[in-house]
């Protein structure tokens, strides 16, 4: 999840205007997202990347640059559910979409709306797509307001519709994600990653074993590994995202419980992991990592604030990364909130 418009306000970017040249393009890229060096933890969904922003226009009547916020949602990554939200003219991008001379285009409706939809689900490719890319592959895009609701195949793009019109659950009414939002929105994070597969022990066990392994019986060398109390009581979902402040750049790690008491017991747990505890990815201690720490639980919920200790994200292309590590529990599963 990526929210563009807290993050132009936290770094002091302009937003973007109607008109722009390529060097405002690039420069709102590095501003915002960051160079080879140093990042502001923003990952872009599928908006087109931004050297054919000009292209993305001319074909589906918006861009990158008139994207506020996005969202990214999968259980498996070949089939990601995608919602995009900001400055957009749902009749601009219908008639821009109504123009183009594309045999793959066709319009569909679903409970009495119209979403757009290129190649049959399944293939791998199919036609021209015009100039962009993106679109010679399987893509559905229904328009609701100043919202796009993309994603690869025909069931999923009518799920959406379902929960656009309230026909359907989504991750919306997930109780444990809307406390892990509105804790990351209290603590002020401008992107962020929620999860409900959480880093119980014999799942990371597995993990660690699979992913890296070492010669000579890798499980029962990262089973002592991951085996140094305390572990963090089991919590149901957890969210990390970044933040920043005059003080800096942060982490914050939310972790949701069954209940309360739970949740106050994990405070003292992960304090004291974050103190003693190392990184499996680098071997360094979490200790060395951030300046200081904030620690507190409000209900059955955790909020945790990190500062970095670089003033900037640094990423150096050596495994060197503050920006990387806020990830790392997802990508590389780094057992800083291992659980019983």
């Amino acid at each position: 999840m990526n929210d563009y418009a807290k993050a132009r306000e936290l770094l002091g970017v302009q937003t973007p205007a109607t008109n722009f040249d390529d060097q405002f393009i690039w420069n709102y890229w590095e501003s915002l997202i960051g160079d080879c060096q140093h990042k502001t933890g923003l990952s872009p969904a599928r908006s087109g990347p931004i050297f054919m922003a000009h292209t993305w226009r001319q074909a589906l009547g918006y861009s990158f640059l008139d994207v506020d916020q996005d969202v990214l949602a999968a259980e498996q990554s070949p089939r990601p559910y995608q919602a995009v939200k900001g400055r957009l003219d749902g009749e601009i991008i219908r008639r821009t979409l109504t123009d183009q001379v594309d045999e793959e285009l066709r319009r569909e409706s679903y409970r009495g709306v119209t979403y757009y939809s290129w190649c049959k689900d399944d293939v791998a490719g199919c036609g021209k797509g015009g100039t962009v890319r993106e679109l010679t592959r399987p893509r559905r895009l229904a328009i609701r307001d100043q919202t796009l609701l993309w994603a690869p195949w025909t069931d999923g793009i009518r799920g959406m519709i379902d929960a656009a019109l309230n026909e359907t659950r989504s991750l919306a009414d997930s109780g444990d994600y809307r406390l892990l939002a509105r804790g990351l929105d209290s603590l002020n994070t401008y992107t962020a990653f929620f999860s409900s597969h959480t880093q119980g022990y014999n799942r990371l066990e597995d993990d660690f074993a699979n992913s890296f392994p070492i010669p000579e019986n890798p499980r029962e060398y990262y089973r002592q590994l991951l085996s140094d109390p305390p572990r963090l009581l089991p919590y149901t979902a957890f969210a990390t995202g970044l933040g920043k402040d005059r003080d800096g750049f942060y982490l914050v790690v939310a972790l949701a419980h069954q209940s309360e008491k739970t949740a106050r017991r994990n405070v003292a747990r992960l304090q004291e992991r974050l103190e003693n505890g190392i990184s499996l990815t680098d071997e360094m201690p979490w200790a060395d990592k951030f300046s200081r720490s904030q620690i507190r639980h409000e209900g059955r919920l955790v909020l945790t604030k990190l500062y970095f200790k670089q003033t900037a994200l640094v990423d150096d292309g050596y495994g060197n990364s503050s920006i990387g590590l806020w990830q790392s529990f997802f990508w590389r599963a780094d057992p800083l909130l291992l659980h019983e």
